[in-house]
This record gives structure tokens, sequence and C-alpha cells, in this order.
């Protein structure tokens, strides 16, 4: 990699080891009781399957006396500064290892003040489980 144009324009290795994750993003169909609105149906979500990885955050867990409940958080990166991610999103490794994984925070397109050098989007994940 010598130049910061050569890693913009994706010839060159940057992010080459990046594995796969699969966007979920539910369709809309017509709400029932006003014709007027739409809801979110996650019965057959549009899938996309993206290059990107997971990089695991915390856990922490909650015990009552009625449920034990786990909340975990990731971060995940895509090379992709325009990937099609947002808020809602939930995230699926390719392949499934059984984690689904919601999109909580705005996806994150920084770029640098001095070169405008801006590689990756960003997006937190949130796993809840329990």
């Amino acid at each position: 990699m010598s130049t910061v144009a050569e890693m913009l324009s994706g010839d060159s290795a940057f992010m080459s080891g990046c594995g796969t994750v699969a966007r979920l993003r539910p369709r809309e169909k017509p709400d029932p009781y006003n014709p007027d609105r739409t809801n979110a149906d996650w019965s057959d979500p549009e899938r996309v399957e993206i290059p990107g990885f997971i990089a695991s955050g915390s856990s922490t867990e909650v015990t009552d006396g009625a449920r034990q409940e786990v909340t975990s958080t990731a971060t995940l990166t895509l090379p992709d500064r325009a990937a099609d991610v947002k808020v809602g999103d939930r995230i699926e490794p390719v392949p499934a290892d059984g984690r689904l994984w919601r999109v909580t925070g705005f996806p994150a397109r920084d770029r640098s003040p001095f070169t405008k050098w801006g590689p990756t989007t960003e997006c937190t994940l949130e796993e809840v489980l329990g």
C-alpha cells in the first residue's frame, strides 16, 4: 500500500482479510388497521451480504427473580463508506453463528480533517438474550 489513493480505490490489500456479514432490513407491509400506514415486517427481511467484520465489545448480565438477561455490544466495521446500513437493521455473520445483532447507533463515516481520508464505516451493535 503506497498511497492513500490506492487505499481509497480498492486496488490494494486494505482490509483484505475482511469477512462477510448479512444486513437484514424489514420489508414494509400495509397496516391492517390504517391503510395509510405501513409496518415493518421481519418475517421475510431483505438480505444483502456485504464485506465487514464484527469486533466484540462487552457483555453484561442482569438476573432477577423472573429471568436472566445478557446484553452484548460490538462494533461493525465496513470497508465501504457508502454501505447501506442504518439504525434498526439487523446484522448476521456469514456463515451464521447463531448470533443476531441490531444496529443501535448511527453509522459513523468519519474523515480525517487533515487528509480527508475516510476509510471505513463503523456501527454500534447490540444483542439482547433472555
